[in-house]
């Protein structure tokens, strides 16, 4: 299990992942827990289901190779390694939050987990050509699971090819990573199923590309402020 915290203003917000079971915390104005499964506890809890697609690390890591697309996977993780593209676990926290910070800008998309999140509970892996980094990876775990909590790369800058290639290989290195931990399953952070819209389609295309199966995770969130609830639903409501 890990619990995490951020601030969103003036609220203190945790998360629970990884958890057996639901249970109240103290000292925060709200929390989410995400289980594996269905808990029969829900009192003044909201619930809801999410698909998300994983893969078994209690396989052989040649089971776990055999299993990715060998075009659009394999080949790239190979060129990868052949072309000089390094991987590997990284502490250099800075670069990858100035690498996340300029991609999501470009793309246009709202920061959701900031830098100190990220330093406090992730675990990150870069990917770098020539010793200039182009692709990062953060990721949270625990002793049984490790989940892609968000990537960032120079791909809409940079029309290397080499790039989608570092951005497999980064997820190869992880996976060999928690497979070496003795973590259990790898958890790619969520998979899409309303109706088709290309740019999701394309993330889950990638996603498929290393196998894995289709699962459900059950969400419940509690808020423990009335004045919390009042700003989440006007924020909803603007958004």
């Amino acid at each position: 299990m890990l619990e995490t915290e951020k601030r969103i203003s003036v609220f203190k917000v945790k998360e629970i992942w990884f958890a057996d079971h639901l249970f109240d915390v103290k000292g925060c104005h709200s929390v989410t827990f995400t289980l594996h499964n269905k808990d029969s506890m829900v009192d003044g809890f909201k619930h809801w289901e999410v698909k998300t697609l994983v893969i078994d690390l209690t396989q052989d890591l040649d089971q776990i190779w055999g299993g990715f697309s060998k075009k659009s996977c394999r080949y790239q993780i190979h060129r990868a390694e052949r072309d000089g593209v390094k991987v590997g676990k990284s502490d250099d926290y800075d670069g990858f939050n100035k690498l996340n910070h300029a991609f999501r800008n470009m793309k246009g998309i709202a920061i959701t987990v900031d830098d100190d999140y990220i330093r406090n509970y992730g675990t990150l892996f870069m990917a770098t050509i020539d010793g200039a980094v182009v692709a990062g990876q953060i990721y949270i775990e625990d002793k049984d699971n490790i989940r892609w909590l968000l990537g960032a790369s120079k791909r809409l800058e940079d029309s290397n090819p080499l790039i989608g290639c570092a951005n497999r290989a980064l997820i190869w290195e992880a996976i060999r990573y928690a497979k070496q931990k003795g973590i259990q399953e790898f958890d790619f952070g969520g998979y899409y199923t309303g109706r088709a819209i290309p740019t999701v389609s394309a993330v889950n295309f990638f996603k498929e590309s290393f196998g894995g199966v289709v699962v459900t995770r059950h969400v419940y969130n509690k808020n423990y402020s009335w004045l919390y609830s009042f700003a989440q639903h006007g924020y909803a409501r603007m958004h």
